[in-house]
Protein backbone atom coordinates (compact mmCIF):
# COMPACT_ATOMS: atom_id res chain seq x y z
CA UNK A 1 0.00 0.00 0.00
CA UNK A 2 2.43 1.80 0.88
CA UNK A 3 4.51 1.48 -2.78
CA UNK A 4 1.20 2.04 -4.34
CA UNK A 5 0.92 5.65 -2.37
CA UNK A 6 4.30 6.74 -3.66
CA UNK A 7 3.64 5.59 -7.10
CA UNK A 8 0.92 7.97 -6.80
CA UNK A 9 2.67 10.39 -4.95
CA UNK A 10 5.31 10.36 -8.19
CA UNK A 11 3.00 10.77 -10.46
CA UNK A 12 1.11 13.22 -9.19
CA UNK A 13 4.05 15.63 -8.80
CA UNK A 14 5.48 14.54 -12.70
CA UNK A 15 2.21 16.32 -13.67
CA UNK A 16 2.15 19.12 -11.93
CA UNK A 17 0.01 18.17 -9.24
CA UNK A 18 1.02 19.02 -5.40
CA UNK A 19 0.24 16.26 -3.22
CA UNK A 20 -0.44 18.50 -0.20
CA UNK A 21 -3.63 20.15 0.65
CA UNK A 22 -2.33 23.08 1.91
CA UNK A 23 -1.58 26.22 -0.88
CA UNK A 24 0.40 28.69 -0.44
CA UNK A 25 -1.67 32.40 -0.81
CA UNK A 26 -1.55 33.19 -4.15
CA UNK A 27 -2.36 30.12 -5.85
CA UNK A 28 -5.48 27.94 -6.44
CA UNK A 29 -6.21 24.67 -7.56
CA UNK A 30 -6.91 23.93 -10.74
CA UNK A 31 -9.73 21.64 -12.51
CA UNK A 32 -6.97 19.44 -12.85
CA UNK A 33 -4.89 20.02 -9.97
CA UNK A 34 -2.31 22.05 -10.93
CA UNK A 35 -1.84 24.98 -9.19
CA UNK A 36 -3.59 28.56 -10.66
CA UNK A 37 -2.16 31.80 -10.18
CA UNK A 38 -4.83 34.42 -8.18
CA UNK A 39 -4.04 37.70 -10.36
CA UNK A 40 -5.29 39.71 -7.54
CA UNK A 41 -3.17 37.87 -5.34
CA UNK A 42 -0.02 38.04 -7.30
CA UNK A 43 1.23 41.54 -6.91
CA UNK A 44 0.83 41.15 -2.89
CA UNK A 45 2.85 38.14 -2.91
CA UNK A 46 5.70 39.68 -5.26
CA UNK A 47 5.14 43.00 -2.59
CA UNK A 48 5.97 40.59 0.44
CA UNK A 49 9.24 39.53 -1.09
CA UNK A 50 10.23 42.96 -2.33
CA UNK A 51 9.22 44.48 1.02
CA UNK A 52 11.29 41.81 2.86
CA UNK A 53 14.81 42.46 0.21
CA UNK A 54 14.25 45.76 1.63
CA UNK A 55 14.51 44.71 5.18
CA UNK A 56 11.14 44.60 6.09
CA UNK A 57 10.00 42.39 9.44
CA UNK A 58 7.63 39.82 9.71
CA UNK A 59 5.62 41.08 11.91
CA UNK A 60 5.33 44.44 9.34
CA UNK A 61 4.60 41.38 6.08
CA UNK A 62 1.97 39.88 8.62
CA UNK A 63 0.25 43.30 9.14
CA UNK A 64 0.89 44.04 5.35
CA UNK A 65 -0.79 40.74 4.30
CA UNK A 66 -3.93 41.81 6.75
CA UNK A 67 -4.59 44.51 5.22
CA UNK A 68 -4.89 43.18 2.26
CA UNK A 69 -7.31 40.08 3.31
CA UNK A 70 -4.78 37.36 3.50
CA UNK A 71 -4.60 36.04 7.63
CA UNK A 72 -1.36 34.55 8.23
CA UNK A 73 0.39 33.68 11.48
CA UNK A 74 4.33 34.77 11.88
CA UNK A 75 5.28 31.34 11.37
CA UNK A 76 2.97 31.04 8.26
CA UNK A 77 5.06 34.74 6.64
CA UNK A 78 8.51 32.89 7.24
CA UNK A 79 7.10 29.76 5.48
CA UNK A 80 5.61 31.82 2.04
CA UNK A 81 9.06 33.16 2.16
CA UNK A 82 10.66 30.24 1.85
CA UNK A 83 8.40 28.34 -0.55
CA UNK A 84 9.65 27.29 -3.81
CA UNK A 85 6.41 26.92 -5.40
CA UNK A 86 6.29 30.74 -5.89
CA UNK A 87 9.27 29.80 -8.45
CA UNK A 88 6.98 27.31 -10.08
CA UNK A 89 8.43 25.12 -8.39
CA UNK A 90 7.30 21.33 -5.91
CA UNK A 91 9.43 19.41 -4.11
CA UNK A 92 7.93 16.57 -1.97
CA UNK A 93 10.77 14.58 -0.05
CA UNK A 94 12.88 13.03 -3.27
CA UNK A 95 10.24 13.92 -6.07
CA UNK A 96 10.99 17.20 -7.59
CA UNK A 97 9.00 19.24 -10.55
CA UNK A 98 11.28 22.78 -11.85
CA UNK A 99 8.16 23.51 -14.21
CA UNK A 100 5.01 22.23 -12.32
CA UNK A 101 3.44 25.75 -12.65
CA UNK A 102 3.27 29.06 -13.46
CA UNK A 103 5.62 30.99 -10.91
CA UNK A 104 4.72 34.39 -9.10
CA UNK A 105 7.93 34.95 -8.42
CA UNK A 106 10.10 35.26 -11.45
CA UNK A 107 12.99 36.95 -10.01
CA UNK A 108 14.87 34.21 -8.99
CA UNK A 109 17.80 36.43 -7.65
CA UNK A 110 14.76 38.30 -5.12
CA UNK A 111 13.84 34.67 -4.21
CA UNK A 112 17.87 34.19 -3.25
CA UNK A 113 18.07 37.19 -1.30
CA UNK A 114 15.26 36.48 1.01
CA UNK A 115 16.19 33.04 1.71
CA UNK A 116 19.50 34.75 2.88
CA UNK A 117 17.61 37.24 4.86
CA UNK A 118 15.89 34.46 7.10
CA UNK A 119 18.29 32.03 7.34
CA UNK A 120 19.22 33.95 10.88
CA UNK A 121 17.04 35.98 13.27
CA UNK A 122 20.11 37.16 15.05
CA UNK A 123 20.41 37.58 18.79
CA UNK A 124 16.88 38.40 20.59
CA UNK A 125 16.42 40.73 22.54
CA UNK A 126 15.85 39.95 26.01
CA UNK A 127 12.29 40.10 27.35
CA UNK A 128 10.94 42.99 29.56
CA UNK A 129 8.73 41.12 31.39
CA UNK A 130 10.42 40.55 35.29
CA UNK A 131 9.18 37.53 35.78
CA UNK A 132 10.20 36.01 32.84
CA UNK A 133 14.26 37.03 33.17
CA UNK A 134 14.04 35.78 36.50
CA UNK A 135 12.89 32.57 35.30
CA UNK A 136 10.27 31.73 38.22
CA UNK A 137 7.30 30.77 36.59
CA UNK A 138 7.28 27.17 35.92
CA UNK A 139 4.75 25.00 33.72
CA UNK A 140 2.44 23.11 35.83
CA UNK A 141 2.63 20.04 33.62
CA UNK A 142 6.33 19.86 32.72
CA UNK A 143 8.00 21.72 35.21
CA UNK A 144 9.49 24.33 31.92
CA UNK A 145 10.15 27.52 32.71
CA UNK A 146 7.06 30.33 31.34
CA UNK A 147 7.96 32.24 28.65
CA UNK A 148 6.36 35.06 26.99
CA UNK A 149 4.70 35.02 23.80
CA UNK A 150 6.31 37.72 21.94
CA UNK A 151 2.75 39.07 20.12
CA UNK A 152 0.45 38.44 22.55
CA UNK A 153 2.37 39.48 25.77
CA UNK A 154 1.42 36.45 27.54
CA UNK A 155 2.99 33.87 29.52
CA UNK A 156 3.02 30.05 28.03
CA UNK A 157 4.94 27.01 29.10
CA UNK A 158 8.40 27.14 27.28
CA UNK A 159 8.56 23.46 26.26
CA UNK A 160 11.19 22.57 24.17
CA UNK A 161 12.23 19.31 22.04
CA UNK A 162 13.96 17.49 24.75
CA UNK A 163 11.46 18.05 27.29
CA UNK A 164 7.95 18.23 25.65
CA UNK A 165 4.95 19.31 27.69
CA UNK A 166 1.36 16.88 27.24
CA UNK A 167 -0.75 19.79 28.70
CA UNK A 168 1.31 23.77 27.36
CA UNK A 169 -0.22 25.94 29.99
CA UNK A 170 -0.92 29.12 29.05
CA UNK A 171 -2.07 32.65 31.11
CA UNK A 172 -2.17 36.20 31.09
CA UNK A 173 0.58 38.04 31.95
CA UNK A 174 -1.47 40.65 34.05
CA UNK A 175 -3.21 38.04 35.62
CA UNK A 176 -0.14 35.89 36.97
CA UNK A 177 1.60 39.71 37.73
CA UNK A 178 -0.81 40.60 40.29
CA UNK A 179 -0.22 37.13 42.51
CA UNK A 180 3.15 37.59 42.03
CA UNK A 181 2.98 41.01 42.82
CA UNK A 182 0.64 40.58 46.04
CA UNK A 183 2.76 38.21 47.31
CA UNK A 184 5.85 40.70 47.32
CA UNK A 185 3.62 43.48 48.97
CA UNK A 186 2.41 40.90 51.82
CA UNK A 187 6.30 39.75 52.24
CA UNK A 188 7.27 44.06 52.36
CA UNK A 189 4.62 44.31 55.01
CA UNK A 190 6.21 41.38 56.90
CA UNK A 191 9.84 42.44 56.69
CA UNK A 192 8.85 45.88 57.74
CA UNK A 193 7.66 44.50 61.18
CA UNK A 194 10.49 42.39 61.60
CA UNK A 195 13.29 45.06 60.27
CA UNK A 196 16.23 42.81 61.66
CA UNK A 197 15.75 40.23 59.66
CA UNK A 198 19.34 39.23 58.40
CA UNK A 199 19.52 39.38 54.08
CA UNK A 200 19.49 35.70 53.85
CA UNK A 201 16.16 35.30 55.51
CA UNK A 202 15.00 37.78 53.83
CA UNK A 203 15.77 35.97 50.51
CA UNK A 204 14.22 32.83 51.86
CA UNK A 205 11.26 34.95 52.57
CA UNK A 206 11.15 36.19 48.80
CA UNK A 207 11.91 32.86 47.41
CA UNK A 208 9.09 31.66 49.41
CA UNK A 209 6.64 34.49 48.54
CA UNK A 210 7.40 33.46 45.12
CA UNK A 211 6.53 29.53 45.75
CA UNK A 212 3.34 30.59 47.01
CA UNK A 213 2.63 32.67 43.87
CA UNK A 214 3.54 29.69 41.75
CA UNK A 215 0.93 26.88 43.68
CA UNK A 216 -1.37 29.49 43.60
CA UNK A 217 -0.83 29.54 39.56
CA UNK A 218 -1.39 25.82 39.45
CA UNK A 219 -4.23 25.84 41.74
CA UNK A 220 -5.82 27.94 38.25
CA UNK A 221 -4.45 26.63 36.14
CA UNK A 222 -5.77 23.14 37.52
CA UNK A 223 -9.26 24.71 38.45
CA UNK A 224 -9.80 26.56 34.86
CA UNK A 225 -8.98 22.96 33.34
CA UNK A 226 -11.57 21.21 34.99
CA UNK A 227 -13.71 24.14 33.72
CA UNK A 228 -12.80 23.08 30.49
CA UNK A 229 -11.15 26.64 29.50
CA UNK A 230 -7.90 25.05 28.13
CA UNK A 231 -6.83 21.60 27.68
CA UNK A 232 -4.22 19.16 25.55
CA UNK A 233 -5.78 20.93 22.28
CA UNK A 234 -4.13 24.22 23.79
CA UNK A 235 -1.15 25.11 21.54
CA UNK A 236 1.62 27.03 22.65
CA UNK A 237 0.25 31.72 23.36
CA UNK A 238 -3.51 30.21 23.40
CA UNK A 239 -4.90 32.43 26.15
CA UNK A 240 -8.11 32.56 28.08
CA UNK A 241 -10.19 34.48 26.80
CA UNK A 242 -12.56 35.16 30.04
Amino acid sequence: MATARATAQARAVARGVLPNSRIVPGYVRGEDGVLVVVPELAPVVREVFQRRDRAATIVQLQAFLLERGIERSVAGVASMLHSRVYLGEIHFGDLHNLNAHEAIIRDRGLFERVQRRTVSRGRQPKSERLLVRLGVLRCGTCGSRMVINTYSGNYRCGETSANPCQRRAAVKAGRVEKMVLDAVRAYSARAGVHGGASRWERIREADEAIARANADLDDTIRQLSELGLFGPACEPGDLWRN
